[in-house]
């Protein structure tokens, strides 16, 4: 059975027995469905099936969708449980193929990650806690749910990455990112700001087998000027690295543009905020380096694929099929961290 009810309980709820579809619309700030019971709902809804699933679009989601309405549509939100939540995210980040050690340890960080954004949710009064895609984690619902997927969450359950005194159970932020190319960075050079439980850089020695180890991809001057436009007129005249952080990965670099109808000027660029102009895809990491060849073009090559910040997945995935227990592979990448037990 399916159930939609406003949780202040300010109109009855509305219920429809075995498989149904229905249609929602949002509008003026308020949520109708169509239908017989003509219902509509002016602040949130919830939408339940206690014993089975609900399809949103293409996804397939357990427990319940929160509809909030807005000036524009609504937002749709999916409660549930964090450990059928991790369920759903094991291959949309890494692989439940890998050996049990790398997933499980990879599960962990994903549980420390969550727990630490439920809480900070909490503190600011948020309506959601994580995003379903990279800005968070990539939670693939239903469809990314497998057996041996569900085995590993369950054998860790409530096992976190914690900071601070045994005392206190504070989740680590723990990040994690493709590959590293050779060394992961600290998190004030990834996002300008310490992190609990993460201290600099480490050296990584495990993911040269990665496909994303080395990367290099070319771009003509039309192309580099269409994804500079934000910040530059006219076509780059030339790019220089200005600094680099210890791990290798690009600090400053300072753009020169100029051309006929265009007014010449130089800017100096994020290494992170040029990574994302340039495409987070193509531009796999800051790890790079830039030269110019035939035609003009643009030639970028680096190592890596990510942030740099936290976890190697890949690394983990080879140290796990090394033999590596998820102990050490954890205090490899979160050395400042240590592991606890926040439910069971």
């Amino acid at each position: 059975d399916i159930e939609a009810l406003a949780p202040d309980g300010s109109r009855p709820a509305v219920r429809r027995a075995g498989r149904q579809q229905w249609l929602w619309r949002c509008r003026s700030g308020k949520i109708e469905l169509d239908g017989s019971e003509k219902a509509v709902f002016s602040g949130p809804l919830e939408i339940r099936s206690p014993a089975g699933t609900l399809t949103w679009g293409s996804t397939i989601v357990r427990e319940t969708l929160v509809l909030r309405p807005g000036r524009r549509g609504c937002s749709v939100a999916n409660r549930l449980d964090i450990e059928k939540y991790l369920d759903g995210v094991v291959n949309g980040e890494f692989s439940s193929k890998w050996s049990p050690e790398a997933v499980s340890a990879q599960v962990i960080a994903a549980r420390s990650y969550a727990l630490y954004q439920i809480r900070d949710a909490r503190r600011r009064h948020a309506e959601f806690d994580v995003v379903s895609d990279t800005r968070d984690q990539v939670y693939l619902g239903t469809q990314g749910e497998d057996a041996q997927a569900s085995r590993l969450v369950a054998m860790s359950r409530g096992m976190i990455l914690a900071a601070g005194d045994p005392g206190e159970l504070k989740p680590v932020k723990a990040y994690y990112h493709s590959t590293c190319g050779g060394r992961t960075d600290s998190p004030e050079n990834v996002f300008g700001r310490s992190q609990d439980g993460v201290s600099g850089g480490v050296v990584c020695a495990h993911c040269g087998t990665s496909p994303r180890f080395s990367w290099e991809f070319t771009l003509a001057p039309a192309q580099l000027a269409q994804a500079l436009a934000p910040i530059g007129r006219g076509s780059p005249s030339a790019i220089e690295v200005l600094s680099r952080f210890p791990s290798g990965r690009v600090k400053e670099l300072r753009a020169a543009f100029g051309g006929t109808g265009a007014r010449a000027s130089t800017e100096v660029i994020q290494g992170s905020r040029f990574r994302a102009l340039v495409g987070s895809e193509k531009l796999r990491s800051t790890a790079f380096t830039v030269s110019r060849g035939e035609g003009d073009s643009w030639v970028f090559s680096g190592r890596g694929f990510g942030h740099g910040e936290g976890m190697c997945q890949w690394g983990a995935k080879e140290m796990g099929t090394a033999g590596y227990t998820v102990r050490e592979i954890l205090s490899r990448y979160y050395p400042e961290a240590r592991l606890a037990r926040a439910w069971r």
